[in-house]
């Protein structure tokens, strides 16, 4: 089965208050799913074994480097761990795309409101190239779990497919060198300086 959870408020500051705060938190089969005090005036979760894979930030689709991803009816969520620190692009340019693309890249899923604005996430794409196509180019690190979240501007792929792809750009050249005062922190190669 596939669960929806909604939380309203009218105030629009969760259950916070400054003489005694709220909390609430949900697990489904011991994984946290939602909690929160302060998520302004509505926080949603979908979860569950029934739920579409895609659908949510819970139930992603596991994306790997290479790869071109064909997004259906607007909107579909990918998770990417990297193996290795470095430049990576996601991007939707040049697939023959005609919808107006945007990709959202997040660094957790609970507690995400899922709104179109660029508040939550810590990367965002939307019109970088053709016109109305989305891409990102980042630095990723290994190990990290990021959550893409593929696309549209106001509902304009409801009803048509889109694709983006996930590629490796190459490794961060730099000075490796922590006492040096040119050290970059994110090189992950020394380029002899």
């Amino acid at each position: 089965e596939c669960y929806e959870f909604f939380i309203y408020d009218d105030f629009g500051n969760g259950l916070w208050n400054a003489e005694q705060s709220g909390f609430f938190s949900i697990s489904y089969e011991g994984e946290l799913v939602a909690s929160g005090v302060d998520f302004g005036f509505e926080l949603s979760a979908t979860f569950g074994d029934g739920c579409v894979p895609g659908s949510t930030c819970f139930t992603p689709i596991e994306a790997t480097i290479g790869n071109t991803y064909t997004v259906l009816e607007g909107e579909e969520w990918y998770r990417f761990v990297p193996d290795q620190q470095g430049f990576y692009e996601i991007s939707a340019c040049d697939l023959g795309n005609s919808c107006n693309t945007s990709i959202w890249v997040y660094d957790r899923c609970v507690g995400l409101t899922g709104d179109d604005s660029q508040e939550e996430a810590i990367l965002y794409g939307n019109d970088e190239c053709n016109g109305n196509q989305a891409s990102i180019n980042a630095i990723f690190l290994p190990g990290q779990t990021y959550y893409i979240r593929a696309g549209d501007q106001g509902d304009d792929c409801v009803g048509e497919s889109f694709q983006f792809s996930l590629a490796f750009n190459g490794l961060v050249y730099g000075c490796t060198d922590a006492l040096a005062c040119n050290f970059d922190p994110l090189a992950t190669e020394d380029k002899g300086s």
